[in-house]
């Protein structure tokens, strides 16, 4: 056997290896991809959750009661509406691969407030109870 033969096999051999590596390749890609979504989503619901209870406590504690809470943002989010689908609502808005995806949490107290994000990241959030006849609670960013 010869040199060059051997040659010939090797490059064969590393050949057939990486073109059976390359759809495994790309596979694991498209899956940390949407790992990613997911955990973006996960901490979306997290944190219209953390608002809610917040917005809930706070309503119950009376006028001017204020709690500050962090809360950790995925960049996918796109818009935080504060009560203005609905009153006792939050909506998060995320933009996935597979579409725009909805986070809705629902509070006993009517909310109001915006959250101006500017990308993902940590925001310290102002939650104030704003009304004395009806619980209102007001979600700023601080």
């Amino acid at each position: 056997m010869g040199k060059a033969q051997v040659s010939v096999e090797v490059l064969l051999i590393i050949g057939f290896a990486l073109i059976a590596l390359v759809p495994i390749l790309l596979l694991l890609r498209n899956q940390s991809s949407v790992i990613g979504e997911q955990q973006g989503v996960l901490e979306a619901d997290l944190a219209a959750q953390r608002i809610a209870e917040n917005a809930d406590i706070v309503a119950s504690m009376g006028n001017n009661a204020t709690i500050q809470t962090k809360l950790l943002l995925p960049s996918s989010v796109q818009s935080i509406k504060i009560g203005e689908t609905h009153p006792r609502e939050i909506v998060f808005t995320l933009l996935t691969s597979r579409g725009t995806v909805e986070i809705v949490k629902t509070t006993n107290a009517n909310v109001t407030g915006t959250l101006d994000i500017r990308g993902g990241g940590n925001y310290v959030v102002k939650i104030t109870s704003i009304s004395t006849t009806s619980p209102l609670v007001s979600v700023t960013i601080s």
